[in-house]
């Protein structure tokens, strides 16, 4: 559901931007900023898959011992 929410804004924001944008100067910038919010949106989504809870499961949990 979220991936749908995603696709739908990106549209948005493309269209938007496209019919609004003026001049290359604007248009780098405009660029900038969605390729920067793309990033951000692709760092959640991997975030998101590294920490599953699964992982935690298969990974063997470590007890330190303080000396004391």
């Amino acid at each position: 559901m979220a991936a749908l929410v995603i696709v739908i804004n990106g549209y948005l924001l493309t269209e938007f931007f496209s019919s609004e944008v003026n001049g290359p100067m604007i248009g780098a910038v405009v660029g900038a900023i969605t390729a920067a919010y793309v990033a951000f949106i692709i760092y959640l989504i991997w975030r998101a898959i590294t920490y599953l809870p699964w992982q935690s499961v298969t990974q063997p949990k470590t007890i330190a011992h303080s000396a004391g």
